[in-house]
């Protein structure tokens, strides 16, 4: 564990050899810290101290290394995308990319180099050419690795972008929009996208380049297999906080109701979502699952219970006796009554 000095911390990146790790935050003075940490320490039984620090008056929201040059990183943030070098004197010196009109009110989202598997004829340094950065404003900007210079700039979204991927074939880009796109790298037309639940907030790219891993920041995890364009949902969770649960006996799944207004099912095997069912007018508050029937029963914010089939997926039947919120639900054993306890008393 390293205490890192600094009131918030913001991003963490390895160096590609695994010998250091480079952080962002806010120091007292809420100025950007960058600090380098020797890492390869650990191994050898010591703690992990600083190398290298330095505080920048440039704000950074994204920070990586070089993945060919552990003394060279790579920042973004707002009006600015900047180059920095690890110095064997302890300090970090940057360099400003010039981005002439594109700075203006421009805030720099995410970064990445770049730079995939190396052919045998190529060597490291001719095999990173590019880095390429995301904006607030649905923009990718081209940087040359060699010289520092902005090369091109696309338009890719129209939400803000989140989070890149790249290697030297393709690009992913994680939006606002809640799509997740695969681009070529002349960014002429996407090759697919996959859409999702919330903002795509991190992307990463499989070393082969066949599988691109995402996830939301609604909290669900999923790969895109390129080979197939099949995509896959590791993990699911609720957007917001859960209010009521009941266990199913007969159909084994758990059934949870949340302030994302859905009701989900989830097998107990497994742990994945199994059904959904989404409400956006009416908050759902709590749930009871029939002890043998494949139906279960939900109480909204406005007083409807409403009766749901599981196996069809539709509602089978609602009752408007109550005009207060409805507080809780309970079949009896036989699972011939059903006992509603509603806010008004």
């Amino acid at each position: 564990m390293m205490t890192v000095p600094v009131i918030s911390l913001k991003c963490l990146s390895f160096s590609h050899d695994g010998r250091y790790l480079a952080s962002v935050g806010k120091d007292k003075h809420n100025k950007e810290l960058i600090c380098v940490w020797d890492i390869s320490r650990i191994t050898r039984g010591e703690m992990p101290e600083i190398c290298a620090r330095q505080t920048s008056e440039f704000n950074i929201l994204s920070l990586k290394f070089s993945p060919i040059d552990s003394s060279r990183l790579a920042s973004c943030g707002k009006e600015n995308i900047r180059f920095w070098r690890v110095r064997e004197t302890g300090n970090i010196r940057g360099s400003a990319v010039v981005l002439q009109h594109h700075a203006r009110n421009t805030v720099f989202t995410c970064l990445d180099f770049e730079y995939g598997f190396r052919s045998a004829d190529r060597s490291e340094n001719e095999s990173l050419k590019r880095i390429f950065v995301g904006s607030k404003h649905g923009m990718v900007f081209q940087v040359n690795y060699q010289n520092e210079t902005l090369e091109a700039s696309y338009k890719t979204n129209d939400g803000a972008i989140f989070s890149i991927a790249v290697n030297d074939a393709f690009c992913c880009i994680g939006s606002e929009d809640t799509y997740l796109r695969v681009w070529p790298l002349d960014f002429q037309e996407f090759f697919m996208e996959a859409q999702h639940e919330g903002t795509v907030s991190a992307v990463d790219i499989s070393p082969d380049g066949l599988k691109v891993v995402c996830g939301t920041l609604y909290g669900s995890i999923g790969i895109l297999d390129k080979s197939n364009q099949n995509y896959k949902t590791l993990l699911r969770s609720h957007t917001d906080e859960i209010l009521a649960m009941d266990f199913h006996v007969q159909k084994q799944n758990i059934i949870t109701v949340s302030k994302d207004k859905t009701i989900r099912l989830w097998d107990i095997q497994s742990n994945d979502e199994v059904y959904e069912f989404s409400s956006p007018v009416d908050q759902p508050l709590c749930v009871a699952a029939h002890p043998q029937q494949s139906i279960f029963a939900c109480g909204f914010e406005s007083g409807k219970m409403r009766i749901f089939d599981i196996d069809t997926t539709e509602v089978l039947d609602e009752f408007s006796q109550f005009n207060k919120p409805l507080r809780s639900l309970r079949y009896d054993n036989s699972g011939k009554l059903l006992i509603a306890c509603c806010q008004d008393g």
